[in-house]
């Protein structure tokens, strides 16, 4: 996680701030018993014309304790900023921990009423199977699950090793649905256009942008099929990805937020709030990573979104002649 820079350092803030009232709290009782004794006092010892030295310390003491009052405003106010930062990021971190529970509960539950079906009745090899299934995609979903706070925690750490090399992206996303089963039979991909495009970055970094924003088309769908079309297109100096679904939509006051760590479009206690809160995080993060730009857009809920990744055409590699 990006570190803030000192002096922007909330205590620090405070105490600089309290340290400036009690300066010019004391000042300005010294300046007041002060000013007319001492000036006056050195005014007559040297015969000095009393007006321009009078005006000159009155103007010095407004203008020093202008500056106080104006650094314990900006104190006061960056405070309150980090305070409701604060607050906002308990309220993310409250409704983090309700879905996360209710994520971890659900498939945990799942499993447990399949075995104890299994250990407790007779069934035949085809129910087996199927029970079978159900569990292997409650594991999966468990999986995707930790691995999705893990790989948050390492990046954010700056302990994750990359392992850098060339990845087609158009090809990486057609793997992806071809070789999860689950996804092939959950959602209905289209691939409007082929034109290739590689970069250097880390294949398994790279699956968990695609998965994510593969994975909230299906999540967040009320349709009855969900789809999912792929664009491609080069855009003046860069290479775009278009994800466009046929999902719930976002509301135009969500767009800027659903990248936040732990943000959901949604309110915790609603059913369309779903998953943990980091997967758009995550890709958004490894988009960074990787030099590439992560945006979405949307007519407004209920008709769909378009995620949009941009790749500058300097990051494509090209195949030696």
């Amino acid at each position: 996680m990006k570190r803030i820079p000192w002096f922007l350092n909330p205590v620090l803030i405070f105490v600089g701030s309290l340290v400036a009232v009690i300066i010019s709290l004391i000042l300005f009782i010294y300046w007041s018993l002060k000013a007319k004794f001492g000036i006056e006092d050195f005014i007559q010892k040297f015969n000095l014309n009393q007006d321009p030295l009078l005006e000159l310390n009155t103007w010095i003491t407004i203008f020093t304790l202008s500056i106080l009052v104006f650094v314990i405003i900006v104190g006061i106010s960056i405070i309150y900023v980090y305070y409701q930062k604060t607050i906002n990021l308990y309220r993310l971190q409250n409704n983090f921990i309700n879905n996360f529970t209710h994520e971890l509960k659900t498939p945990l539950t799942s499993i447990r009423l399949f075995l104890e079906t299994m250990k407790n009745h007779e069934l035949n090899r085809e129910d087996q199977i199927k029970y079978l299934d159900y569990m292997q995609d409650d594991t999966s979903r468990l999986g995707g699950i930790i691995n999705h706070i893990l790989s948050t925690a390492k990046i954010e750490s700056n302990s994750y090793s990359k392992k850098m090399e060339r990845v087609n992206l158009i090809a990486l996303i057609e793997d992806l649905i071809s070789n999860n089963p689950q996804l092939s039979k959950s959602i209905d991909f289209k691939l409007q256009s082929a034109e290739q495009f590689s970069i250097n970055g880390d294949i398994e970094l790279l699956e968990m942008l695609f998965l994510n924003i593969i994975t909230n088309s299906i999540k967040y769908n009320e349709s009855d099929l969900p789809s999912l079309s792929v664009e491609t297109k080069r855009e003046g100096r860069n290479f775009v990805i278009m994800f466009h679904d046929n999902g719930i939509g976002i509301a135009s006051d969500q767009l800027n937020k659903i990248f936040k760590k732990f943000y959901q479009v949604g309110d915790s206690l609603d059913v369309s709030a779903k998953g943990s809160g980091l997967g758009l995080f995550l890709s958004q993060m490894i988009a960074q990573m990787h030099k590439l730009k992560l945006s979405v857009t949307s007519d407004g809920v209920g008709h769909g979104s378009t995620f949009i990744l941009k790749c500058p055409q300097s990051q494509e590699l090209r195949s030696s002649p």
